[in-house]
């Protein structure tokens, strides 16, 4: 074992050679380690570049493309980072969206806490999902139209209160199909 003294807090303490001769032994502790790298406002702002309209993380990507900064031994999206250091805690359920829609930018203005829900009606709304399939009348093996459905469900819930079999004869589809439909289980991006 080799005897070394913490950079940052003069503490003695010990470590391996090996562990050494890797580049471990210079701090005592992991707060040490973090500490003499900087607070995290510090460590966060070192890492960001502006390019366009965005402020963009520059160090290490998550595989989706969201940039990932160790906090105390946590690691942390950037931009939840940036957005817990200028407005508190995120609340339970809540996700920090973008707007920019690019996920390694940082600039407070781009993002907005939202639900699950509201961030998948984000990106349908702008068209981005991934592996998407088609939804409605875009789809291949779609019968109806969008006008089809909204007629259908207005009908059905209207006071003449058609049946579904009279329904599904008129448009051509099936009974389970028209029940789908006014049950909101079916066209749902209608709603």
């Amino acid at each position: 074992m080799a005897e070394r003294t913490c950079r940052q807090c003069g503490a003695v303490f010990t470590r391996w050679p090996a562990e050494v001769a890797r580049g471990r032994g210079t701090y005592c502790s992991r707060s040490c380690t973090e500490s003499a790298r900087g607070t995290p406002a510090e460590r966060l702002a070192a890492r960001l570049r502006p390019v366009n309209e965005c402020l963009i993380w520059t160090g290490t990507r998550s595989a989706a493309g969201y940039g990932q900064l160790a906090v105390d031994g946590k690691l942390w999206y950037t931009h939840r980072l940036a957005w817990t250091m200028a407005n508190g805690a995120i609340p339970d359920g809540m996700h920090v969206c973008h707007h920019c829609d690019n996920p390694p930018c940082c600039r407070l203005e781009h993002l907005f806490l939202g639900t699950d829900a509201d961030n998948l009606a984000d990106m349908r709304r702008k068209g981005r999902q991934v592996n998407a399939q088609p939804i409605g009348a875009q789809h291949g093996r779609a019968k109806l139209t969008d006008d089809q459905v909204r007629a259908i469900r207005a009908r059905y819930w209207s006071a003449e209160r058609p049946t579904q079999p009279s329904l599904a004869m008129e448009y051509g589809v099936s009974d389970s199909t028209i029940s789908l439909i006014v049950r909101n289980k079916h066209w749902r991006h209608l709603l």
